[in-house]
């Protein structure tokens, strides 16, 4: 085999006949005793400034957000962040198959709670299987911290945690993370109408607090906030911060929703999200029936899974009955007839 030249990330040369990269993936070479190869590995000039990838709001909606994750794979980006609603049900057959694909990525992955991912007491099982709810790293010249909106608040333990994050730091950039966002990006207002179900609130559940966490934005010159929930991208100028929402990658969609996620770059200074759209608004419209299907698969499917063992005794306990109950009905026949 003659010299040739390869661009694939966090590359290492093992004895044998692959390069392995760090998560798994390899390159066969073939390799041989007889032969002097070199081997020149560089690369790609693009993975030069920070770019990763946000998806949020899967809902364990696998046949959506699988396919799209192999697109993924293949453009490399930095890491993935997983912007909450990863479960729907908070069911524990969800954690482990999200885990699993998690696991299974060649990039790192950093994931966000949402409250989905509470439903069934399932923070449990996110601490368990995903770690904390609220961290932070840094990389490339910029910080990243992770907040836990579950709930649709902050909270002032987690708002003085969050201000010393951003007060220590001395990376170009800021970007803070969490599932709900403080706005709606697509009216550009609060909501504060007194819903039955907050949830269905397209920002934090509290003004006051949206209105402390855009001070904070604006105070320690915070250039991009990540949110989701929604279900619809948006994207807005607030203070100096981008605030942004990616759609959803898997979850219940309806009219005026969008099936897409982020891919963000470092470009002159900023950090730039560009919209992958999945499926147009307007498809998203017209497909009623896909729709109310695909709600039916993310709400029933990992509820017939994590709770088949009660279903599976149920079943049995109408057969027994109905095994009792025939020849029961057969001999009471008999009586009324012989009398």
């Amino acid at each position: 085999m003659s010299s040739g030249e390869y661009q694939y990330p966090e590359i290492e040369v093992q004895k044998g006949k692959f390069i392995l990269s760090k998560k798994g993936y390899w390159i066969d070479i073939d390799l041989h005793s007889d032969e002097e190869v070199i081997l020149k590995i560089i690369r790609n000039k693009e993975m030069d400034g920070l770019r990763f990838t946000v998806i949020s709001d899967t809902h364990s909606g696998y046949d959506v957000f699988v396919s799209q994750l192999r697109d993924m794979v293949k453009d490399v980006p930095d890491f993935l962040i997983w912007n909450g609603d990863i479960v729907n049900n908070g069911f524990t057959v969800e954690y482990v198959t999200n885990a699993a694909i998690m696991e299974s990525l060649p990039m790192p992955v950093y994931p966000t709670i949402g409250n989905h991912d509470i439903w069934n007491r399932g923070e449990d099982f996110y601490y368990r299987y995903f770690g904390p709810t609220r961290y932070s790293f840094s990389f490339k010249d910029c910080h990243f911290v992770f907040i836990d909106t579950s709930v649709g608040l902050i909270g002032s333990d987690q708002f003085d945690w969050l201000e010393n994050e951003l007060a220590i730091t001395d990376m170009k950039y800021k970007v803070v993370v969490g599932h709900i966002p403080p706005i709606d990006t697509v009216l550009a207002r609060f909501d504060d109408s007194e819903l039955q179900y907050p949830e269905l609130r397209h920002n934090l559940f509290s003004k006051a607090e949206s209105d402390l966490l855009l001070d904070l934005f604006a105070r320690y010159s915070v250039d991009l906030f990540l949110g989701g929930h929604t279900h619809e991208h948006g994207m807005m100028e607030i203070g100096g911060t981008i605030v942004v929402t990616s759609g959803a990658l898997g979850g219940t969609v309806g009219p005026g929703d969008s099936v897409s996620y982020l891919d963000i770059r470092g470009i002159n200074g900023r950090l730039v999200p560009e919209q992958i759209e999945v499926m147009s608004t307007e498809d998203v419209g017209d497909n009623a029936l896909k729709n109310i299907r695909q709600a039916a698969r993310v709400f029933l499917l990992s509820s017939i899974i994590n709770n088949s063992f009660a279903i599976a005794l149920t079943l049995l306990w109408i057969l027994i009955m109905s095994l009792w109950w025939i020849p029961l009905r057969s001999k009471l026949t008999f009586r009324i007839k012989s009398e």
